[in-house]
């Protein structure tokens, strides 16, 4: 909390203002859930940046509570809709570039999220949704947040767009050929 009010007192723009808001009310409800280095880093990170990963989470699956971009690679030329930050920043590759130093997401071709087998899986993108079993393990390579990225994630309410759901369809129709059995598709 002591760290909360001191970059609360500072001058700071009106997008950082929402973001420690929202961090308040999280940590109210959750004590610690932030930690000095979410703090830290809402108080450092410049708005170019903080839009930057705005615009990855709003093409993000959330799978089992974790955003990632399957198979990030099949997009990289692709404009994301709505990225604020003007020419030059709009396709998904020159934003991973951008924000590549900041620690928000693992090594873009070694990072893998694992799901054990037999296990209840859930998805998400907006308002749709599905549930399913895991006939067998599943891991996916692409833009996986680390910690601090997924932490950082609960402040922003990701804004749905094309991309983001060609992204999920695609996402969810390999993983019913694969290796999903489909409980619930909402």
């Amino acid at each position: 909390l002591d760290t909360f009010n001191d970059y609360a007192r500072k001058q700071n723009e009106p997008w950082r203002v929402e973001l420690l808001a929202r961090a308040l009310a999280l940590e109210s409800v959750n004590p610690g859930v932030l930690g000095q280095r979410g703090l830290w880093f809402i108080g450092t990170i410049d708005e170019k940046s903080f839009h930057a990963f705005a615009a990855i989470l709003d093409i993000a699956v959330n799978a089992d509570g974790s955003y990632i971009i399957p198979d990030h690679e099949t997009y990289l030329k692709r404009t994301i809709p709505t990225c604020i930050l003007g020419p030059g920043f709009e396709l998904l590759g020159n934003i991973l570039f951008h924000i590549n130093d900041l620690g928000l997401f693992g090594d873009l071709k070694l990072s893998q999220k694992h799901f054990p087998a037999n296990e209840l899986f859930t998805a998400s993108y907006g308002t749709r949704s599905f549930s399913a079993i895991t006939k067998q393990e599943l891991n996916f390579r692409g833009v996986i947040l680390t910690n601090l990225g997924n932490t950082i994630a609960k402040l922003y309410e990701p804004k749905e767009n094309n991309l983001g759901s060609e992204i999920y369809d695609k996402f969810l129709n390999e993983l019913r050929i694969r290796t999903l059995e489909i409980i619930e598709d909402i």
